[in-house]
């Protein structure tokens, strides 16, 4: 087993969701001679490791593009199909390695994938705003409200009771006297 690092850049999307995203992976490949004849003439038993590493990073961003063509979405972007990776990585990586080696790609597993740590922070925080204009019509007026109701209880009224100054409270009663407040 060998074991390459390296990054992908690919979109997320989802909803109101669109954003370009590093991605850092670290994967383990393996190879298998399927020319034996030609592996031992042209490579002398061994295949340079250097060279295998190269052409799998390489090739590895073209077979994510692929599998991916219009981008992740975040379920995609935390488990990539590695069955979906591999069938786009093989040919490519088969491609170059039986012609110049005598071997082809057996196996590639995904040890860990993850996203650039500000773009996730981005990534959490578009996701949880409000999806459909309903939605988001409804939060603007929550907020409106909160922000109405803490100008009410910063807002200092005078009792017609008790004459107390007082700051107005939610139920829009006296906090002294419970006399009903005029905040007019």
């Amino acid at each position: 087993m060998a074991a390459v690092t390296g990054s992908v850049l690919s979109r997320v999307r989802e909803g109101m969701l669109n954003l370009d995203v590093e991605f850092h992976y670290e994967a383990e490949f393996d190879y298998e001679v399927v020319n034996r004849a030609f592996f031992e003439r042209n490579m002398g038993g061994a295949v340079p490791a250097e060279m295998l590493n190269q052409t799998v990073t390489s090739l590895f961003r073209i077979a994510f593009a692929r599998a991916y063509p219009d981008g992740l979405s975040p379920d995609e972007m935390e488990h990539p199909d590695e069955r979906l990776l591999m069938q786009n990585l093989k040919p490519l990586v088969d491609e170059n390695w039986t012609r110049f080696c005598g071997v082809a790609l057996a196996s590639f597993t995904l040890r860990s994938f993850r996203a650039d740590p500000a773009a996730l922070a981005r990534i959490r925080q578009i996701r949880s705003l409000p999806k459909t204009p309903q939605q988001m019509a409804q939060g603007m007026l929550a907020q409106m409200q909160a922000a109405q109701a803490a100008a009410l209880a910063a807002q200092p009224v005078c009792c017609s009771y008790c004459n107390a100054m007082v700051a107005a409270n939610g139920d829009g009663r006296c906090p002294a006297c419970g006399a009903p407040l005029k905040t007019s």
